[in-house]
């Protein structure tokens, strides 16, 4: 595990300060020199790596997300923070989350660092979520947290739709359902896996690679799989499978916003569907 990543990006920091400065570059079908400028504006990967890239403190943390200052909680006797919206302290809305700006987040990154004792950094780190400053914050086209979005592939098909499988099989971080009924009967989950994995026999590789039984080898899902079984698959197999009708319709919104995510043509009216589509959700999960 590389613990000091900011040593491996001192070479591409440098290379990118100059390029943003310019450099004479030929166009071969002009015929002539121009000034090429290149600025990097967004970076990606999955959260522990972001995580690296921006210093923070990582998924687990008390405060956890690079866009908002949303703090999380945790029961007695619990070492891991869960961030729900609903909580008895004080509910937040997920339209007027607490957002961070780059300037704030350069300010918390900057008292971490001023910190004089390792307890006050360690505490400042706790409360913010951010350790210390990334090389790349030198970069003026670069924005934190806005130039590290998310990506749908780790954030929905390897994160969101694995979660609420565990969730349906009650195998989700010890936790039971209380006094819900989504979880799925065991015989019926395994004739879920059954008819899952039978289905690649009919389905054309063009849709997808083949879906393996869950039950017996759910570690080779692959997010391309995941995403397959969700829109395609599921929303068959776990028709009139929930104790209530509720669960099933609560997972096909969520379908009809994955659809539309990934759709090849998107309207601008679509959009707002979609941010007030996610919000929506999320408050009924948590209902």
């Amino acid at each position: 595990m590389i613990k000091n990543l900011d040593s491996y990006l001192i070479p591409l920091y440098e290379e990118l300060v100059d390029l943003a400065k310019g450099n004479t570059t030929l166009d071969p079908w002009a015929e002539e020199f121009f000034w090429l400028h290149v600025y990097l504006i967004l970076a990606f990967g999955d959260y522990p790596a972001l995580t690296k890239l921006m210093h923070m403190k990582g998924h687990n943390s008390l405060c956890p997300c690079r866009f908002c200052e949303i703090h999380g909680v945790r029961a007695p006797g619990v070492k891991v923070y869960y961030v729900p919206l609903f909580r008895p302290n004080g509910s937040v809305s997920p339209t007027d989350l607490p957002m961070r700006n780059h300037t704030t987040f350069i300010k918390q990154a900057n008292q971490v660092l001023a910190a004089t004792t390792i307890n006050e950094a360690n505490k400042l780190a706790k409360e913010h979520g951010i350790k210390g400053i990334s090389v790349l914050s030198g970069l003026g086209s670069l924005n934190f947290p806005l130039s590290f979005p998310f990506d749908f592939m780790h954030l929905i098909f390897k994160n969101l739709i694995p979660n609420l499988v565990r969730h349906y099989t009650s195998t989700f971080k010890d936790l039971d359902c209380g006094t819900e009924e989504y979880l799925i009967p065991q015989e019926e989950w395994l004739e879920i896996c059954a008819a899952g994995e039978s289905s690649g026999d009919t389905i054309p590789t063009a849709f997808g690679a083949r879906i393996p039984n869950l039950e017996t080898d759910h570690s080779s899902m692959t997010a391309e799989k995941w995403a397959l079984w969700a829109t395609w698959l599921a929303p068959i197999l776990l028709r009139d499978r929930f104790p209530d009708r509720k669960y099933y319709d609560h997972f096909m919104k969520l379908v009809r916003l994955i659809n539309k995510c990934v759709s090849w043509v998107l309207k601008q009216s679509e959009l707002e569907e979609i941010r007030v589509g996610f919000q929506e959700w999320v408050e009924e999960y948590e209902e």
